[in-house]
């Protein structure tokens, strides 16, 4: 059986930063990465909100994907096997001697269920009938549970702007940035969705779109594109599950 390719859309914008620092990789079949035998087609598709530089997220783009499959909890056991890329992948960017770090949220699709992991403050929107499905909860200093986790380590949570830790970083988890152990964490948290083929789309973004654009305007906007393009839409209609699956470093 030939693997569905699904539908994708890619969008970077470095708006008045002098430098892109994000990253993207769309993967639509990870048996391109193993030798391992996969029972079912597995796509993985990231997006990795880089900062202090970009070389935390362009490393991901070269080894999360391969990490994800790799895992010896992959394919049976998606979460774990997520747990343990990320942690493969972070030990590995620390051994580089880089300070930089990254925000991450991937998507991990079969033919059967969506499982997104994330680690920062990217998130991601699943669009089912028109309704939004926010399936992220983003990790910020100011959540009551991280600012008592990274309390209890000893760190400390304060305000300039915005909330950060030590006085410095925005997010509260992240690969990466080793001069902040063990207050940001490397642990990503991880939402299954089994499909039952009311998906519409899902995008996947950091918090440079998600700060102007909420879970609810996404989808019409998305939504609306589809109608005013019919004959693309036909097309994504057409993939294995409907999917239209769209990431971007914003």
């Amino acid at each position: 059986m030939a693997t569905p390719v699904l539908a994708i859309s890619n969008k970077a914008v470095k708006n008045k930063r002098r430098k892109m620092e994000d990253r993207t990789v769309l993967v639509h079949d990870l048996r391109g990465v193993t030798d391992k035998k996969l029972p079912d087609h597995y796509g993985f598709y990231g997006v990795f909100d880089g900062h202090i530089g970009y070389d935390a997220a362009a490393y991901c783009t070269q080894h999360m994907a391969r990490n994800l499959a790799e895992s010896p909890q992959f394919p049976d056991k998606p979460h774990l096997a997520f747990i343990d890329a990320f942690s493969t992948t972070d030990k590995g960017f620390n051994a580089t001697g880089s300070n930089a770090g990254a925000a991450v949220v991937a998507a991990l699709i079969s033919s059967t269920h969506l499982h997104v992991a994330w680690i920062g403050d990217c998130q991601a929107v699943l669009s089912r009938a028109g309704l939004p499905v926010r399936v992220v909860n983003p990790h910020k200093p100011e959540r009551p549970d991280e600012k008592a986790r990274i309390e209890q380590l000893g760190g400390f949570v304060n305000f300039y702007g915005s909330y950060r830790v030590n006085g410095v970083l925005s997010v509260s988890r992240a690969l990466g940035d080793e001069n902040f152990r063990p207050f940001v964490s490397d642990r990503p948290d991880v939402t299954t969705v089994e499909l039952d083929g009311t998906e519409d789309f899902l995008l996947l973004a950091c918090d440079g779109f998600f700060d102007v654009i909420d879970a609810e305007q996404t989808v019409r906007m998305v939504m609306n594109d589809m109608e005013e393009n019919p004959s693309t839409n036909g097309e994504r209609r057409g993939e294995k599950e409907g999917w239209m699956g769209e990431g971007g470093g914003c």
